[in-house]
């Protein structure tokens, strides 16, 4: 039996892999709780996409508390980082979460077309 800090170790290396699979090359972070001013390093370090901090995580049949783990990716991430997790059932595929807010924010920084901003129709 795995215990969690390997199991948690081994899916930020699959998701480091699958990220340089995709384009973007990944490894893991420096593996420090709290740094001297109180910061920690992202589970998974992507150069190319600096704006993002990644944590990674990995669950089985447990409840999986999605709020705190986005509530620990904020409190890590250093301003302006958009915080993500990564996060895969055992046995199932990866997801990536971040707040509406954020994804926003990633839209409108992107090259996808976008309408002017109008009040919402009911």
């Amino acid at each position: 039996m795995i215990n969690s800090r390997q199991k948690g170790a081994s899916f930020e290396r699959e998701v480091a892999k699958s990220l340089t699979a995709e384009g973007f090359p990944a490894r893991r972070g420096a593996q420090v709780t709290q740094g001297a001013w109180g910061l920690s390093a992202p589970d998974v370090i992507v150069p190319c996409l600096p704006d993002f901090h990644f944590e990674c995580k990995r669950h089985g049949r447990a409840r999986f508390d999605l709020d705190a783990a986005i509530s620990q990716a904020e409190r890590d991430a250093v301003f302006p980082q958009i915080p993500a997790v990564i996060h895969r059932k055992d046995n199932s595929r990866k997801l990536v979460t971040l707040t509406f807010e954020d994804f926003c924010k990633v839209l409108r920084n992107s090259d996808f077309p976008r309408q002017p901003k109008t009040q919402p129709t009911e």
